[in-house]
């Protein structure tokens, strides 16, 4: 007989849907669905725990591969049901009788069958259908999906080879049917393949890829093809244990949920509401904001749960110009969820581009995200901050999505595929070229590849290799002579140039945006006389900005040419920028660098006067309350990559990120600074790898490797221990090789191998603990031989 055996949920008179799990031969309800021996191990019991609305069912019928069983039976060894079966037009009606019973087929549906079982759901389709009873046809027509696992659409090969058995152990009804190309599997195949997009049925399909026993693969790319949705996948799984997943994060689970989330659970024809446009554009920006919203899910989720919905949006220009026509390319796009990347060389205005195609799809209320694509937050990654690293950018991903302490001790990758699993979340990727594979930094796949598939991203990159090109939108040309006149006469409104001065600034100009907001800012103060600028220009004999080979020689002749006028503490405040990470600092950073943090209020009003003067050279921007950044990566570069400054310059910002580390990490603080110690460990990492001649072992290196590493270890954060691990390990990879071997350096070295590898292993990476474990152990055997 068949019986429905409720799982999770199916009680709930209110649930959103249900889900109904179909084993294949020789299986049951329970073990065709588990590894282990409980309902931990159970994926329909996973499913249920995940999404409390839908109700989860599991079927059970009798679908023995052979009659060996009925002689096992004789001996008390099997079940009832052993060795029995019956055709499957015959067992559809009966289980179709029995969901209709059950109230299945009055909310949306969706069938998870393996082997037999997928064929078993093709037929009570079919059935479905044709019915006359209004109850079984609605089964039907709320079936929004199907999964298939190891389904032998086009008949399997052990049906063939059972003949060469079956003078000993006979076929039952279910194995015959499967014999190869049945008559009646080839007019299933066809009804399903004509009927399920008709019926809106989603359809995906996976299907093994190793052997049973090491005799032979049941299901073949051929035969797993139901001859519609997605293309079938194959998974280094056998035909026995493809449907009995090891962990929540199988791709066969994952499949499930989008499903469930995609097409069960929203709506077949979401309305797509209008959004508020709000124009505006490039170059020196408006403070990024960055809003987290609450959003309470009565409905969704059973009981009350909070979740958090980031809003991080790019800077929006302050003036932006032109790009009307990727501007719309890029807004349809994103309406329409779908992957894109802005692809073109530096100052073109990617990130104001996507700013502006942001405001526009988000809209007034930045906090309303419900009606876009992605309801669930916008993350904005800057891959500059994290010099292209993985780790880091997986940890911060995780940490704004679900909160610190989200699975803190879980290993960075895992920790953000959990926080983007159901979720659809828009990631906006700057500076995608840092993702390029060399010197230890990831690759865009590897980044992207935490998302889940609801999930979407927008990545700004000057690679075009990064991404397809019909997945592309490419700014390789400057803006049009009107358009490029109307940004520099809205960037010199207050100090109007002579038309012939101005047409000679604009020709050499050549529309490049960041090369006009800088010229703009120059020329608008009092620093620079216009035809000096253009005689100083064709006297150097710069390259054409319209050449992206040569361009960038002459944008940093333009940046030297902006801070000529800086007095001294305005260049103590450029330097000490460009020694920090490239993300928001501090004022006091720059007190600290300039000597003037003693000097009470004074002090302080002569720092906002120098900042200031760099925000109008549109070098800076205020990024947040109290917090400042450069306005282009290219400006942080050339701060980075001037003259090494003072020593002293880097001493003083050293002391400052340990005592403003010790005071965030400080017990009596109550944890209310720990916030601040993500970004000022990304300004230690980055002073420490601008320390080429290693004068901050004392002031930094030591402190993080020691008192700091164990303090974050102590509040349970481990991404943070890691982070500091990693800046020191840095540091200590710069030091002369001769230097290294020094039984001075090969102690603290040893004690930096240790540490990392006691986090991988209280992250559960057991194999990279031992390598370094490893690891240590030859560096303590070179310290003793020393």
């Amino acid at each position: 007989m068949s019986e429905l055996i409720p799982i999770s949920g199916c009680d709930k008179t209110n649930r959103k849907a249900d889900v109904l799990f179909v084993h294949g031969l020789g299986d049951d309800a329970f073990g065709a669905w588990r590894y282990g021996k409980d309902d931990s191990t159970s994926w329909p019991h996973w499913l249920g725990d995940e999404f409390p609305q839908v109700g989860v069912w599991s079927l059970n019928y009798a679908a023995s591969p052979s009659r060996w069983p009925r002689f096992k039976r004789l001996f008390g060894l099997g079940s009832n049901d052993s060795g029995h079966t019956m055709a499957l037009p015959d067992r559809a009606l009966q289980v179709l009788d029995r969901m209709a019973q059950k109230g299945l087929g009055q909310r949306p549906l969706m069938f998870i069958g393996h082997s037999l079982g997928g064929l078993l759901v093709k037929q009570l389709l079919r059935k479905a259908s044709e019915s006359p009873d209004p109850h079984k046809k609605a089964v039907a027509e709320q079936s929004r999906a199907v999964l298939f696992l190891a389904t032998p659409h086009a008949g399997a090969e052990l049906a063939t080879l059972v003949d060469t058995f079956r003078g000993v152990f006979g076929s039952t009804v279910s194995i015959e049917e499967l014999r190869l190309h049945d008559a009646h599997l080839r007019d299933l195949y066809g009804w399903y393949q004509n009927h399920a997009p008709a019926l809106g049925i989603k359809t995906a399909t996976y299907y093994e890829l190793c052997s049973v026993r090491g005799v032979l693969p049941i299901v073949n790319p051929t035969s797993a093809n139901p001859g519609t949705g997605s293309e079938p996948v194959g998974l280094d799984e056998d035909h026995l244990s493809i449907s009995k997943p090891r962990d929540r994060s199988a791709q066969v689970c994952d499949s499930a949920r989008n499903l469930l989330i995609n097409n069960v659970l929203a709506a077949r024809s979401p309305a797509s509401g209008a959004l508020t446009s709000n124009s505006s554009g490039a170059a020196a920006a408006l403070p990024v904001v960055h809003e987290t919203v609450i959003r309470i899910d009565h409905g969704s989720f059973g009981a009350q749960k909070k979740m958090r919905i980031p809003c991080e949006l790019p800077p929006l220009a302050e003036h932006f110009t032109g790009r009307d026509k990727e501007l719309k390319q890029l807004t349809e796009r994103l309406r329409a969820g779908l992957n894109t990347a802005v692809v073109g060389p530096a100052g073109l205005g990617k990130t104001a581009l996507a700013a502006s195609a942001l405001a526009e799809i988000v809209g007034a209320n930045r906090a309303s995200l419900d009606a876009t694509p992605f309801p669930d937050g916008i993350l904005y990654l800057d891959l500059y901050a994290l010099h292209g690293r993985a780790e880091p950018a997986w940890n911060a991903l995780a940490n704004r999505l679900q909160g610190y302490d989200f699975m803190n001790n879980a290993p960075a990758r895992d920790r953000a595929t959990e926080a983007f699993r159901v979720r659809r979340v828009l990631l906006v990727i700057e500076g995608g070229e840092e993702a390029d594979g060399e010197e230890e930094r990831t690759t865009m796949p590897e980044l992207l590849g935490v998302l889940s598939h609801e999930c979407r991203h927008l990545l700004l990159t000057r690679l075009s290799t990064q991404s397809a090109a019909s997945e592309s939108i490419e700014l390789r040309e400057a803006l049009q002579p009107d358009e490029s006149a109307r940004l520099f006469d809205s960037l010199t409104a207050s100090r109007p140039l002579d038309p012939a001065i101005r047409q000679s600034v604009l020709e050499l100009l050549e529309g490049h945006p960041l090369a006009l907001n800088w010229a703009g800012n120059l020329l608008v103060r009092d620093d620079e006389e216009p035809a000096e600028l253009i005689r100083g220009w064709k006297a150097e004999g710069l390259p054409l900005l319209s050449d992206p080979r040569q361009a960038e020689r002459t944008l940093h002749w333009l940046y030297e040419r902006s801070i000529r006028g800086l007095d001294e503490t305005g260049q103590l405040m450029l330097a000490a920028a460009g020694l920090l990470a490239p993300t928001p600092f501090l004022l006091e950073a720059m007190a600290a660098a300039t000597g003037l943090a003693e000097s009470g209020d004074a002090g302080r009003n002569r720092l906002r006067e120098h900042l200031r003067s760099l925000v109008q050279r549109g070098l800076f921007r205020l990024a947040e309350s109290g917090h400042w950044r450069f306005t282009h990566v290219l400006a942080y570069r050339f701060a980075r990559d001037a003259q090494s400054p003072e020593a002293a310059l880097g001493d003083r910002l050293a002391h400052w990120l340990r005592d403003a580390l010790a005071e965030a990490l400080n017990p009596s603080e109550n944890n209310s600074k720990l916030s601040d110690a993500t970004a000022l460990l990304n300004h230690a990492g980055a002073l420490l790898r601008a320390d080429r001649q290693h004068n901050h072992w004392e002031a930094l290196a030591n402190p993080l490797l020691y008192a700091i590493a164990d303090r974050l270890e102590e509040l349970g954060r481990l991404d943070l221990v890691s982070s500091a691990l990693s800046s020191v390990a840095d540091w200590l990879e710069t030091l002369p090789s001769e230097n290294r071997e020094m039984p001075f350096w090969l102690h603290h070295n040893c004690r930096l191998i240790v540490d990392q590898g006691d986090v991988l292993r209280d992250q559960g990476d057991l194999d990279g603990a031992l390598n370094a474990f490893r690891e240590s152990l030859a560096v303590r055997k070179r310290l003793a031989a020393s």
